[in-house]
């Protein structure tokens, strides 16, 4: 990813794909706000992380089995 985007801080495109997918291979947001430096986990969230059908998914797979086991 980092060669693919030249990466540079101020690529904005490659932060939020970043982002993007630290979420979507499990990293917490804390994480990620951390990774790209940001003062505000609210920032981190509501500029770079968007929800993919992937971790749509996950989560919906999590809590199914969540469900399972308390039954």
């Amino acid at each position: 990813m980092i060669q693919r985007c030249s990466f540079d801080w101020l690529n904005r495109p490659c932060l939020n794909t970043h982002a993007t997918l630290m979420l979507e291979a499990g990293a917490s947001l804390k994480d990620v706000q951390e990774r790209l430096g940001h003062s505000s986990i609210q920032m981190t969230g509501d500029i770079y992380a968007h929800v993919t059908p992937v971790m749509q998914e996950k989560s919906s797979q999590a809590f199914s089995d969540y469900l399972e086991e308390r039954s």
